[in-house]
């Protein structure tokens, strides 16, 4: 809050009584008020979550791991998985479903390596297998504004090497349990995919 200084003969506001010489000021003080100006509401701009996916498999289909890395706000967030019996492409699509499960954000840029991922997503590529993934990625898009980047794997770019580090380590832990127990690689788990 500021004070201001009216002078009625000058009819001007003046700030600094100090240099009010006219004749009215010369005889009397200024009149004082207070003005409050109104603060500036600060527009809250959202900002855009990114998120960093990649998937792994060893042998393809074989056991394989997927893997998210998110900065959201201040936070950094990684998180990872596998399965026993998938595929790259699985993998790929897993790590960017549970990534938007994981984000409380409507506005999200997501990266990843596999073309197949953000051509289906922004040239419309028809949907041919994973139907099943597909179908759980639909409902997550919703109320969202998502922009979709390719970035080229396994060329130093730090957060996709993050990714897939800990991708390929989830594989590997999904190979040491197969070879533990082949069963989990059942004939129903391989057929989910053949799906065409």
């Amino acid at each position: 809050m500021l004070a201001y200084f009216l002078c009625r003969s000058e009819r001007v506001i003046r700030s600094t009584p100090a240099k009010h010489t006219c004749e009215t000021h010369l005889k009397a003080p200024p009149q004082t008020f207070q003005v409050e100006f109104p603060k500036k509401s600060a527009k809250l701009i959202p900002m855009t979550t990114k998120i960093y996916t990649d998937g792994s498999c060893i042998g393809n289909p074989g056991p394989g791991g997927w893997a998210f890395l998110m900065y959201e706000g201040e936070e950094t967030i990684r998180k990872s998985g596998g399965e026993p019996y998938t595929t790259n492409n699985r993998m790929e699509l897993l790590a960017v479903i549970k990534a938007l499960k994981f984000t409380k954000s409507k506005k999200i840029a997501i990266y990843s390596d596999s073309s197949w991922v953000v051509k289906t997503m922004t040239d419309n590529w028809k949907r041919k297998k994973n139907l099943d993934l597909w179908e759980k990625l639909t409902p997550l898009l919703t109320g969202k504004e998502i922009s979709w980047n390719w970035v080229k794997g396994h060329a130093g770019h730090k957060e996709n090497e993050d990714c897939d580090v800990r991708a390929l380590k989830e594989a590997v832990k999904q190979e040491k349990l197969v070879r533990a127990n082949p069963d989990l690689a059942t004939p129903a788990q391989k057929n989910l995919f053949d799906t065409p």
